[in-house]
Order: C-alpha cells, then sequence, then structure tokens
C-alpha cells in the first residue's frame, strides 16, 4: 500500500538498519510525502542523512522537526548535537544553539539548589561509577 505513510517510514527505518541508506532516505521522503508536517518522519530523516554524512541537512531536517512539533526533545536534541558538525558554525552560533535548546526544554523545572557540602579536608574523597553493566566495575579492596 503505496500511500501508506506509517508503512513507508518503518520501512524507511528497516533499510536504515540494514546500512541501506540511500533506500533508506527514499522511503523516508515518500513518508514525508504522504505526511508532510509529521515531526518523527523529519526526525528519522535527520539520522538518516547524519549516517550519510550531510551535516547541513542533518540540521535542516531536525529544525523542520522542531518547527512541526516545538515540545519534540528527541529531534531538538539531535539538532543541537548536528550543529556542531556543520562547517562554518562559529562558537558563537553554537553559544546561541544551546540557549535556545535551553530556553525551549527546561521551563518549568525547578532550579538547581546546592547541596551543603562541609569543607573539610580530613576526609577520604569518595568516588561513585555509575554503569550499565555493573559487573565491569572492578571492587575496590
Amino acid at each position: 500500500k503505496p500511500t501508506y505513510a506509517e508503512a513507508r517510514y518503518n520501512l524507511a527505518n528497516a533499510y536504515r538498519d540494514l546500512g541501506r541508506l540511500s533506500d533508506a532516505r527514499k522511503e523516508i521522503r515518500a513518508a514525508l510525502s504522504l505526511r508532510p508536517r509529521h515531526a518523527k518522519t523529519f526526525n528519522s530523516l535527520g539520522v538518516i542523512l547524519s549516517d550519510q554524512g550531510r551535516s547541513t541537512e542533518v540540521v535542516d531536517a531536525f529544525a523542520a522537526a522542531m518547527s512541526h512539533s516545538p515540545g519534540y526533545v528527541a529531534a531538538a536534541s539531535n539538532w543541537l548535537s548536528a550543529k556542531q558538525y556543520v562547517p562554518g558554525v562559529t562558537q558563537a552560533d553554537l553559544s546561541d544553539a544551546h540557549r535556545r535548546w535551553h530556553a525551549l526544554h527546561t521551563i518549568g523545572l525547578a532550579p538547581h539548589t546546592s547541596h551543603p557540602n562541609p569543607l573539610t579536608t580530613n576526609r577520604p574523597l569518595v568516588v561513585g561509577f555509575v554503569s550499565p553493566d555493573p559487573a565491569s566495575i572492578p571492587l575496590a579492596s
């Protein structure tokens, strides 16, 4: 059923998983022609373009996803990350992009509060590790 956008979207992602990026891009663009305002599809287009190393187009795809769904955090995070790989982007551009991301996605969060920590120098330093595989962290003896 070539006019079923969700099937084209899923096929594009399957092609991406198989490393068939040209086919994936073709299918995701077909899905977008059927649903031209679908943020999730624009986000997938950005991921596919990223895999192909098309940095400028990647940023545009993620920006389109954000324009259709301003609260779409995954697209905004992808956009912010992709901006770092566009030729000619300055530190000021990146700083502005981070400020924009912060303004859009931290509204309503509680402000950071400091935690009291006694300023003593005669105590051991405690360091913690976070890992998805606790068995990989050697235990102190």
